[in-house]
């Protein structure tokens, strides 16, 4: 693949990933230095040590730094190889990882945490509280760059569980927009033929979000969704051919 891209690790503090073998004991992982680095830590690291190359943002850095992971440590690349970097997506519901996501993607030679959170000389408690200072909260131009995103790399079910993400934790404006953007994505492979109806897809489709909303108190009319047509009852075993004839819209 040309370029070549490099996936980027994000998790919170002190809380990423870490392999150990049977034989070690608790205090033997935690006091092995090795543990506790990783591209997101000496991204911290390297912004810290040299300020000429905080002018990067996170997803820009393997553009010109790689990653050793034999001494776990960014070095700079001395070819001219072309490499795009790409942040582990996460979604709404990951909360605080969702937010950290938000604010690595714009702001410029972080060189730790406590730098992220930092806005205007004042520490915010949350990545969450750091977003809303910084002007970042999610707007439907941001969710729309999530979903647009996700429709790169994500199977059909994973957009769904996205949208359904999207429409409980975020502050959606225009509604009806993202689901006419994204509707083909999302049912892409849902079962169908040549006839099958656009209705019935979007039934299908509504009656999966119906599900994913009725777990957190929230229903479909509090969205600007289409109409539905037949039952969204989740608790009910109804085959595909009944789905598909109690989705046809019959004029009065």
């Amino acid at each position: 693949m040309c370029p070549s891209v490099q996936r980027l690790q994000l998790h919170l503090p002190k809380q990423n990933s870490v392999m150990l073998y049977e034989h070690q004991t608790v205090d033997e992982v935690l006091e092995n230095e090795r543990n506790s680095k990783t591209m997101l830590t000496e991204y911290f690291v390297t912004n810290a040590s040299d300020h000429m190359d905080r002018r990067w943002l996170y997803r820009e850095f393997p553009e010109h730094y790689k990653w050793d992971k034999a001494i776990m440590k960014l070095q700079r690349r001395r070819t001219k190889q072309r490499v795009s970097g790409m942040v582990y997506s996460v979604p709404p519901i990951a909360a605080e990882r969702f937010f950290l996501r938000l604010i690595l993607m714009h702001v410029r030679g972080a060189t730790s945490y406590e730098n992220l959170l930092t806005v205007e000389g004042r520490i915010c408690q949350t990545f969450k509280n750091a977003v809303e200072a910084r002007g970042l909260l999610e707007n439907d131009n941001s969710l729309r760059a999530c979903m647009a995103e996700a429709a790169t790399n994500k199977m059909p079910s994973a957009m769904r569980t996205l949208s359904g993400s999207i429409l409980v934790f975020c502050n959606i404006v225009d509604t009806r927009k993202l689901w006419d953007e994204f509707f083909n994505v999302m049912v892409e492979y849902y079962a169908s033929s040549s006839d099958t109806s656009s209705a019935y897809l979007s039934y299908r489709l509504l009656r999966e979000l119906n599900h994913m909303l009725h777990q957190h108190g929230k229903r479909l009319k509090d969205y600007d969704l289409p109409a539905t047509v037949g039952i969204l009852d989740d608790n009910l075993q109804v085959s595909d051919l009944i789905e598909e004839e109690v989705s046809i819209l019959v004029s009065e």
